[in-house]
């Protein structure tokens, strides 16, 4: 009696723990069933970039000087200043930026023969530097100077090698005349053979003689941080405009 008692007992116990663990796991099956769906992000296609990239080429620089200053400012320290933060703002637009330089130097080789050749060596360099990129369009950064101090103004020199140097020129002169110099009435000129960058490349290329060292007005503005920022910024505007209307691969 006792024996039978006894399985009965441990029967009804497994019984209820058969029971309980049903239970727990229908709740738990319920609660996943019931929980709210996450809403899924949309997806978003990534915007296209533009296969172009602006080669900035800061013009003299090392052991050549440039012109000089009426306050005794070398040429080569604002074209380098000048060329990386316009490298900055474009590469903060998604535009792919290559600088020529990046310090005060000539681009030359140290172990090579130069001697009597620095300045044909830089060049050279240069030139192998932009006509590495597949797809570019090439801004030299320089200043300007005359003998007679109040000439002033904003200059741009294009290649003939390419029609669209012509354009972008074109598109860069009357976005400086609109937002930064409207008493500025310098049109653009085609380069000659003495600026050997523009004779060489293939690519849409330009010189932008940014102001004149020999005006101390012009100079004292090109040595503010905010008037660079504000020619940087039209710059960069041009450029863009130009890039984003041109065909995409």
């Amino acid at each position: 009696m006792r024996q039978t008692r006894s399985n009965l007992f441990i029967f009804f116990i497994f019984i209820l723990l058969f029971l309980a663990v049903f239970l727990f796991l229908f709740s738990i099956s319920r609660s996943k069933n019931d929980a709210p769906i996450e809403p899924t992000a949309p997806a978003t296609e990534a915007p296209r970039q533009s296969s172009i990239t602006v080669v900035i080429d800061a013009g003299p620089g090392g052991e050549d000087g440039g012109t000089v200053g009426v306050d005794g400012v070398l040429e080569k320290d604002i074209n380098l200043t000048l060329s990386k933060e316009l490298c900055a703002a474009l590469s903060s637009r998604g535009i792919r930026c290559v600088m020529t330089r990046t310090e005060d130097m000539l681009l030359y080789d140290r172990n090579a023969d130069y001697e009597g050749r620095k300045k044909a060596l830089d060049a050279k360099a240069r030139l192998e530097i932009a006509e590495a990129q597949s797809d570019a369009i090439f801004i030299s950064i320089h200043q300007n100077s005359y003998p007679v101090a109040k000439y002033s103004g904003f200059q741009i020199y294009y290649s003939k090698n390419n029609s669209e140097s012509a354009t972008l020129a074109k598109t860069l002169e009357l976005a400086v005349r609109e937002e930064l110099q409207p008493d500025n009435n310098r049109t653009s000129k085609e380069a000659g053979s003495n600026i050997y960058l523009l004779q060489k490349l293939t690519c849409p290329a330009l010189l932008l003689e940014c102001g004149f060292l020999s005006n101390p007005d012009e100079c004292a503005r090109l040595q503010d941080a905010g008037y660079r920022a504000r020619l940087v910024e039209v710059l960069s505007d041009a450029l863009e405009s130009y890039i984003t209307e041109q065909p995409r691969i």
